[in-house]
């Protein structure tokens, strides 16, 4: 056992003394905690876990330790990230990612922590020159210093492409081309002739890191592919979108084409939904097929599409896009504001949150995630409160339960500010998420917000899940101060 970890639980014990005397409420808590650092078959411990790092509380940080030392690697890799997430600078602690003896956890670790950010170019340089860095590892960091335009030895993935496994080598090949060897264009032209069973698994996974990490060489190799007869349907998406990105001009006629060829609705949406991503590339009459089409919803994309190839005004269009409640077109809709500036994004997330109690019922719980995000992003926009408090007492009761989801969310500035001196909720699970918001930003609660935050941990809330319970009860554990107390039952229990 490492001596952080040692530390770590000689002060619990320490401080650690008899829980209150039947105090339900806590056991109920460490109930929680405990199902939280127990594998489950339905894969709950990963909810759990995450809701806790989702409070990036400090205090976890005996919890957190206790889990990288698990044999379990879902476990380690929770453990390692909530210790970043709750570090000052939120940077993954390389000495813990060094210690982690099974491959795949590591690989599993550095892909999340490069996901959230974790990792900075200076961490990426020393892992993939670690000696005896496994190359599937130096491969997922290698891709991300080529994204950020940072050169490196080429040799350092010559292992990885000489591997018998067929993605890691083809991963090694397309970021030597990215690097500039042309002759790299042979190995990937022979994966197309491959008749490797995991062929097409391997190609989707090059697009789709072409795609995140902007690898533009891959363009002809992905166009050729667009030609193949009896081309499996999701590759050929993959394959178009990509294209798209980084050959606009050619994919144009392949989607045209596909867009005329076919009657099916649904596919007709896709396609013209997938040309919104670029459109600021496309020529305005790539649209116009579109705009003849006899759906409605379809015309209205084409309107959008028309408008930013164009290099017109686009936002009326895209608010009556989302009028059209469609998943596709309001899902494009969200990443297409998250890449505005705060000013020009704002009515689009404000639309989001305002249409959703209008949206058909088989639309509605997509809708409402998309409420949940859309409230997070304006109130992280710095500048929303006033927007935000005007949108609580204007929207359904369902849609403000999703604008509190979202401030719970945020980890910026503090979101209470958006609902200070709100009380009236008209419903038990929206006043429940208020509360839960207030206690997490360490508001006082009086004795009757006391009881009904004992009644959220023992599970008397309808509708309140287990990752929103957990919250409940590590800041009523904190409240009634038997949280160091309930840490040591936990990780006591757990050895």
């Amino acid at each position: 056992m490492s001596k952080r970890i040692v530390l770590s639980l000689a002060a619990l014990v320490l401080f650690s003394g008899a829980l209150r005397a039947e105090d339900q409420t806590a056991e109920q808590a460490i109930w929680l905690l405990k199902k939280a650092t127990l594998i489950h078959r339905d894969g709950s411990h990963n909810l759990l876990l995450r809701s806790l790092r989702q409070m990036r509380d400090p205090q976890l940080e005996p919890l957190f330790s206790d889990l990288v030392q698990r044999r379990f690697p879902t476990m380690k890799v929770h453990g390692v990230l909530g210790l970043a997430e709750i570090s000052p600078k939120q940077r993954l602690d390389l000495a813990l990612l060094a210690d982690i003896e099974q491959l795949m956890t590591q690989a599993q670790l550095v892909s999340a922590a490069l996901d959230a950010e974790m990792l900075n170019i200076d961490d990426c340089r020393q892992i993939i020159n670690w000696p005896g860095l496994d190359p599937s590892v130096k491969v997922i960091v290698a891709a991300k210093l080529i994204g950020e335009g940072e050169k490196f030895e080429p040799k350092l993935l010559d292992e990885a492409q000489t591997s018998d496994n067929l993605g890691l080598s083809s991963m090694a090949t397309l970021m030597k081309l990215q690097l500039g060897d042309a002759a790299m264009n042979k190995p990937l032209a022979e994966l197309n002739q491959s008749d490797a069973p995991n062929r097409d698994q391997v190609r989707l996974l090059l697009l789709h890191t072409a795609m995140r990490y902007k690898f533009d060489t891959i363009g002809p190799w992905a166009l050729r592919m667009l030609d193949e007869p009896d081309l499996d349907r999701a590759l050929s998406y993959r394959a178009l979108r990509t294209v798209l990105m980084f050959q606009p001009a050619q994919a144009a006629s392949h989607l045209v084409r596909r867009f005329e060829a076919t009657d099916n609705p649904a596919e007709r949406i896709r396609l013209s939904i997938m040309a919104l991503d670029d459109a600021a590339k496309l020529e305005p009459g790539v649209f116009q097929p579109m705009l003849q089409c006899d759906q409605k919803l379809v015309q209205q994309v084409a309107r959008v599409g028309a408008a930013l190839a164009s290099k017109r005004p686009a936002h009326d269009p895209i608010v009556q896009l989302i009028g059209r409640y469609n998943v596709l077109g309001s899902r494009w809709a969200f990443k297409y504001a998250d890449d505005l500036p705060a000013e020009q994004a704002g009515p689009i997330y404000i639309e989001l949150i305002r249409s959703a109690e209008k949206s058909p019922s088989h639309f509605r719980p997509q809708a409402m995630e998309l409420v949940v995000m859309a409230a997070q992003k304006l109130y992280e926009s710095g500048s929303a409160t006033s927007t935000l408090r005007e949108l609580f007492g204007s929207v359904d009761p369902l849609s403000r339960e999703a604008m509190l989801m979202g401030l719970i969310r945020t980890h910026e500035g503090d979101p209470t500010k958006v609902i200070a001196g709100m009380q009236d909720w008209n419903s038990e699970f929206a006043g429940s998420l208020a509360l839960l918001l207030r206690a997490k930003h360490g508001q006082t609660l009086d004795d009757k917000q006391m009881e009904q935050l004992s009644t959220m941990v023992r599970g008397g809330i309808r509708d309140l899940q287990d990752p929103l319970r957990i919250q409940a009860a590590w800041i009523y554990l904190k409240l009634t101060r038997q949280d160091r107390v309930a840490l040591a039952s936990v990780l006591g229990s757990t050895k």
